[in-house]
């Protein structure tokens, strides 16, 4: 027979250990747009900032949706087919050889740092946020895991509002902790980074310095 006691038990064991899911709509009420309104958003600001590399990106775009000429429609091209087909040309033109840069060829990275920029423009500041969202954050806890499949800042700068401390990597257990499985425009090639400006959260200590050996003789 289930007593008040286990009943309660069970109920603080599930408020010890709550996840959340997060999707794109998470932060549609919020202004962020969604993948193909970001995209054509992205693709506008790359043309008028970077119009050289823009061109390239614009002509491969033409020739993932069967365009032959005039200026790219974008309302025919789809978000996950235009990164499929840049990997293919990525491939193509490089066939697995030295590239522009370790992370990929010009033209992927510029068009990720246009995504990157336009999801910024779009992202309320801390003291903005819908007060949906900093309802949302205010019923958080520590221990509390939330999964997010956005890009966007939205979730961290709620929080950042209402001075709840959060973590990317589960190293504080006081904090809750957000999991970013697509990524997260406020991480940079290497750390992540916070959105108030301070030093990143992942605490990883330095990697030593690797011994170089030389057979040359002084």
């Amino acid at each position: 027979m289930t007593t008040t006691a286990d009943r309660s038990d069970f109920r603080e064991s599930i408020r010890a250990n709550r996840v959340f899911i997060l999707g794109a709509g998470f932060s549609a009420a919020a202004g962020v747009p969604l993948t193909n309104e970001l995209l054509k958003e992205a693709l506008h600001l790359f043309s008028l900032e970077c119009p050289g590399i823009y061109s390239r990106v614009e002509n491969y775009a033409m020739e993932s949706i069967g365009q032959e000429s005039g200026s790219l429609n974008v309302d025919h091209l789809n978000f996950s087919e235009l990164c499929t087909f840049l990997e293919f040309i990525e491939l193509r033109e490089y066939g697995g050889g030295e590239r522009w840069n370790q992370n990929g060829s010009r033209e992927k990275l510029a068009l990720r740092y246009y995504l990157a920029k336009t999801i910024v423009a779009r992202t309320p500041k801390p003291s903005s946020v819908p007060s949906l969202y900093l309802e949302f954050a205010a019923q958080l806890q520590p221990r509390d895991f939330v999964i997010s499949f956005n890009w966007d800042g939205l979730l961290e700068a709620a929080l950042l509002a209402i001075g709840k401390p959060y973590t990317y990597d589960r190293s504080d257990e006081n904090a809750i902790t957000i999991s970013k499985l697509h990524g997260s425009v406020n991480w940079h090639l290497g750390e992540p980074q916070r959105l108030d400006g301070n030093p990143p959260i992942r605490k990883r200590p330095p990697t030593p310095p690797t011994a170089v050996t030389s057979s040359r003789r002084p």
